[in-house]
């Protein structure tokens, strides 16, 4: 009786050693649980934060991408005027180039033509009449002008690059956080997991607590290897809650993480767009500058278009000098002619004329003769007259027209 009596005392001894242990494991399994709601709580929250942050973000990267498209145009824009002006810029210095070139080619030309010692004293080119100041002056003031017209189309390129280089020094920056961007969006935490955790956990607890019961129900008279095979299921559950714990709290840390990533990259993406803002300012006055010397550049274009075709217009005049010039050689020429021809006419009218005289003055006498003793002189004085005499004379001062040594052939001025 005495030893039945201790084997049953250590029985329940052992009986309530069990139980408080199994009890232990339920309440640990019921902390974890605890935990674990708490934590799918934490994750819903966490799961519409990063839901609002992820919406936020796209917002801002819309933003961003549509402000830097726009300022990619505007700078587009920009070029396609400063190419413009780049290639007004050539043409006029090639347009000018050639106008310049025509006027040393006449100018050669003038310098070669010896003038006639009879129109001018001592020995003198036709380049001896060129206002050659007067052409230095609009070739200087031409320069100056073509000058002032590239520095305003540099100084648009300079604009152009300033904002071209800050414009790639924000689309830098905005490659680098967009790189992350990319990999936060395929970050994917799958929140419905939690549930299956969950589940796991209410699956383990619950066969926690049935054989927990089953433990405190259990009398030292059953058979102690079934209170042992329930008790060893205890631990191997409260394992499995622990690991689905564990897996939720790592999953909810990570959603943390992802949030607060996703956060800085707002902060990140909204510094970006400040800057933008301020680039925008920036590009704003630089445009007005831009515009200015747009204006600027097309005055001087203006006068250098006009200068150009002033020099046009002077290589026409000399080169129609250098015609005039041999026109006038052959018209002092043709003057000459004219005026031997002419007198050739005077001396041979001359002549007829004396000889119509002569014969006049022979049949007056011949009348005077025959007739003019039986007259009475007063009956007609003037019967008595010879013939008028007739002379071809000059009613103009004699020509000062010089007499050129050497004559031009037609051919050369046509």
């Amino acid at each position: 009786v005495i030893m039945a009596t201790k084997e049953q005392s250590e029985d329940n001894t052992k009986l309530k050693g069990l139980l408080s242990k199994a009890q232990q494991i339920q309440s640990l399994a019921l902390i974890f649980k605890q935990k674990a709601l708490k934590k799918q709580q934490q994750s819903e929250t966490q799961s519409a934060r990063i839901s609002s942050a992820r919406d936020k973000l796209r917002l801002c990267i819309s933003h961003f991408e549509k402000n830097i498209q726009f300022l990619k145009d505007l700078l587009s824009d920009l070029q396609k005027k400063i190419n413009l002006i780049t290639d007004t810029i050539d043409n006029l210095y090639k347009n000018d180039e050639e106008v310049e070139q025509a006027l040393e080619d006449i100018f050669s030309k003038l310098k070669s033509k010896r003038i006639d010692p009879a129109l001018v004293a001592g020995d003198k080119d036709l380049y001896y009449f060129v206002d050659t100041d007067s052409v230095d002056q609009l070739k200087f003031k031409t320069l100056e002008e073509m000058n002032e017209m590239r520095k305003h189309g540099s100084d648009c390129e300079e604009i152009l690059q300033l904002l071209q280089t800050k414009l790639n020094t924000i689309t830098s920056h905005y490659r680098s956080v967009s790189s992350q961007i990319d990999s936060s969006f395929s970050t994917n935490i799958q929140f419905s997991g939690l549930k299956i955790e969950l589940n796991s956990i209410n699956s383990s607890l619950s066969i926690i607590n049935n054989n927990a019961e089953r433990i405190s129900k259990m009398t030292s008279e059953q058979h102690f290897h079934e209170f042992e095979s329930a008790m060893q299921q205890l631990p191997q559950h409260l394992n499995l809650i622990e690991n689905c714990y564990q897996r939720i709290e790592k999953r909810v840390m990570e959603s943390k993480q992802t949030f607060s990533h996703i956060n800085e990259l707002n902060k990140a993406l909204n510094c970006q767009l400040q800057e933008i803002e301020k680039y925008e300012e920036l590009a704003k006055q630089k445009i007005v500058d831009f515009d200015a010397l747009v204006m600027q550049f097309e005055d001087s274009k203006n006068n250098v278009l006009s200068l150009v075709e002033e020099l046009n217009n002077l290589s026409s005049w000399y080169d129609m000098f250098y015609r005039a010039y041999e026109k006038l050689l052959l018209e002092i020429h043709r003057r000459h002619k004219e005026k031997a021809n002419r007198q050739q006419i005077i001396d041979n009218l001359t002549k007829q004329l004396n000889q119509v005289q002569k014969t006049e003055n022979e049949n007056r006498r011949e009348f005077y003769d025959h007739y003019g003793q039986f007259l009475p002189v007063s009956l007609c004085p003037a019967i008595t007259e010879d013939a008028p005499q007739y002379q071809v004379t000059l009613m103009t001062p004699p020509s000062r027209l010089p007499v050129i040594t050497d004559y031009p052939q037609e051919e050369e001025t046509d």
